[in-house]
């Protein structure tokens, strides 16, 4: 079951009519390959490349996904942690030699932030790290789960926590989260941190187990309680 918004931007590009090929996926609904259907994201992964670059550069904070949050201030209040700044396509920290930038692949980093707060849920399989070198996977992820009332869970995970002992690659890791007691769930509720490492170039690929509406969900949960 779309929600009004899935079913407006499903209308809008089945309807585009440029020549730009795959924005239809990327640029209207967030994920290439995703149709507004639940089971339409299962199994789909899509990147996120981060650099931190130049000669000026330090150790950065970074929200890949803000939440319900508009600013780092409001980030900062609810979950205690400061970034600095929201990541989008694009340089987004600009200062005297040093570039903070980020680019995608099979998405679109705002049109994501947009479909996670249009009531979209993915439970994660995985989060694959990749490096230009193996320093930057001392850094940590964070991720927070949050309500009204600010963090309700967090967890702190070192990107090298995720190598694996039978590879020799040394700038590969993933952290797994399947049949953890609790599932890692990417919303409009649910905040990604990252620190990247001054002059280093991370990439994150979230492999996506399965999706739900919330909406959805919660109708359905409605409508089998008032049947009892």
């Amino acid at each position: 079951m779309l929600t009004p918004q899935e079913r407006a931007a499903m209308n809008a590009a089945q309807n585009f009519q440029g020549n730009s090929q795959g924005i239809q996926a990327v640029d209207v609904l967030g994920i290439k390959g995703f149709n507004g259907s639940d089971d339409s994201l299962s199994g789909k992964e899509f990147s996120v490349t981060i650099a931190n670059a130049g000669t000026s550069a330090t150790d950065v904070l970074v929200a890949v996904f803000a939440g319900p949050y508009e600013s780092v201030n409001a980030i900062r209040d609810n979950v205690g942690s400061t970034p600095a700044a929201i990541v989008v396509n694009g340089n987004f920290i600009t200062t005297t030699n040093a570039v903070v930038s980020a680019s995608s692949t099979d998405c679109s980093i705002d049109a994501v932030q947009g479909l996670l707060k249009r009531n979209r849920a993915m439970v994660l399989k995985s989060i694959k790290i990749e490096a230009d070198n193996a320093d930057a996977l001392s850094k940590a992820l964070e991720y927070h789960e949050v309500d009204i009332n600010g963090a309700t869970r967090r967890e702190v995970r070192k990107m090298s926590s995720g190598k694996s002992s039978q590879s020799t690659d040394d700038k590969r890791a993933e952290l797994v989260y399947t049949g953890m007691a609790e599932p890692l769930i990417l919303s409009g509720e649910s905040v990604i941190l990252a620190t990247i490492k001054a002059g280093r170039t991370v990439t994150l690929t979230f492999v996506v187990d399965m999706s739900i509406s919330q909406s959805a969900a919660l109708s359905a949960i409605y409508v089998k309680n008032k049947r009892r």
